[in-house]
């Protein structure tokens, strides 16, 4: 019986070993050990004998979905046993690391550790924990895409550099998919699974070791579910949401027959850096507010505004001479809106509505009349995420009082926007 077992070990481990994906041996694959004098019934004892002993790993893809990888941790051996007997459909056997350490020098992947730790038998949705700064290097290179919707994203090499030969192997890189997850301190941290840091040339491998995140981290539970069950985000973002209440006040402009307040929505495609911060600087918050504010303010329609309210005020001098001075956006809209929306009751109303928006102009400012110096500090994290909170309050007011138009009785407010589920992940 000891021959069989280690036979029963030598094939897993050779499958193992040869195999494209660090893929499972299939249970079928042992059918002719039958022949070879193992009965089927002698064959399942020497399997529990092997499962018992941590010699052996099964997986069932009644437990993971597809037992072919292995994607998750195994169930422990007696519970491995008891499927062994009532799991009806596919079955696939791992070796140990010490069993394919023994058959294969791991040496030649000490360049890249992450690939070296599927030889090791780590599941592939193992999640490491990376300091969020880790991003900025793919976001300040143009030769890289980078993709952030606030909980996942993804980072590929832009087509044109690609076709063009402009980068070089050590230089490649696609990640299929990043998330987001938290620190014991709350702060952000990027979650990457390690079955795609594997996929990473050593170049890259190493440049994401070294941004490994030393604190107890947790997976955001809306990337979590996404990635392993495959179901649809509870929430929605912050951000995503901004964006969206300005295509809604769109629609309604249309239904009642005026022209779009926002000249561009961004429903399909996000601005690129309109995101979560990546690293707490003064240097990036006023970077986003720059953005930030092309997205409002500037964005305004001026064209709205015709013939409901004068574009300018005139201003007399001593000679009689009058001089026009033009509303900027904000100012039209604060006007517009004190006209059609007075609140008798709270004449500030109007004026708190319009703060954010006047905040997020004034940061804008601030770097264009004084030189800032750069710090670090994860204030400044927290501050774009007030601001940003701030001013979707004030464009969700906003759509709430468009949508009372008596022309917009056939707009539907978006479910979305019911459920209470806008969250700043």
């Amino acid at each position: 019986m000891k021959d069989f077992q280690n036979l029963i070990i030598d094939i897993t481990t050779d499958f193992f070993i040869r195999s494209n994906d660090f893929n499972g041996i299939p249970l079928s694959h042992f059918t002719s050990l039958e022949e070879q004098g193992l009965p089927k019934t002698e064959f399942y004892e020497v399997l529990s004998h092997l499962i018992l002993n941590k010699q052996i790993v099964a997986m069932f893809d009644s437990h993971c979905v597809n037992p072919h990888i292995l994607r998750i941790p195994p169930l422990e051996p007696a519970k491995q046993i008891e499927l062994l007997k009532t799991n009806p459909y596919q079955i696939c056997l791992y070796p140990t690391a010490e069993q394919v350490q023994s058959k294969k020098d791991l040496a030649e992947f000490n360049d890249r550790p992450f690939t070296k730790k599927l030889w090791l038998l780590e599941p592939h949705l193992t999640p490491f924990y990376f300091d969020l700064s880790v991003l900025e290097k793919y976001l300040h290179d143009a030769r890289y895409s980078l993709k952030f919707n606030d909980y996942e994203g993804n980072i590929h090499v832009k087509e044109k550099h690609i076709s063009q030969k402009e980068i070089v192997t050590k230089d490649y890189i696609y990640l299929q998919t990043f998330g987001t997850g938290y620190d014991e301190n709350k702060n952000r941290v990027v979650v990457v699974y390690l079955r795609y840091l594997s996929k990473l040339s050593p170049k890259h491998q190493s440049y994401w070791l070294n941004h490994l995140c030393d604190k107890h981290c947790e997976i955001n539970s809306d990337y979590h579910k996404a990635t392993l069950y495959g179901a649809s985000p509870i929430n929605i973002s912050v951000y995503s949401a901004l964006l969206l209440e300005q295509k809604e006040i769109n629609t309604i402009c249309n239904l009642i027959g005026k022209p779009s307040l926002f000249r561009k929505t961004f429903e399909y495609e996000r601005p690129e850096g309109f995101h979560l911060m990546l690293s707490p600087t003064k240097s990036n918050f006023y970077n986003f507010a720059l953005l930030f504010d092309k997205i409002i303010s500037d964005n305004l329609n001026k064209a709205f505004f015709e013939r409901d309210i004068p574009s300018f005020s005139k201003k007399e001098h001593k000679d009689c001479t009058f001089e026009r001075k033009y509303h900027g956006t904000l100012n039209l809209l604060e006007n517009w809106l004190s006209k059609f929306y007075s609140i008798p009751n709270d004449p500030k109303a109007i004026s708190e509505l319009i703060r954010p928006f006047k905040e997020l102009r004034k940061l804008r400012q601030a770097p264009a009349h004084s030189i800032i110096n750069n710090e670090y500090d994860f204030k400044y994290a927290q501050m774009q995420d007030d601001l940003v909170t701030n001013v979707y309050d004030s464009l969700h007011i906003l759509r709430v009082l468009f949508s009372r138009h008596p022309l917009a009785i056939t707009y539907k407010t978006p479910k979305w926007s019911m459920d209470d589920r806008v969250v700043l992940y």
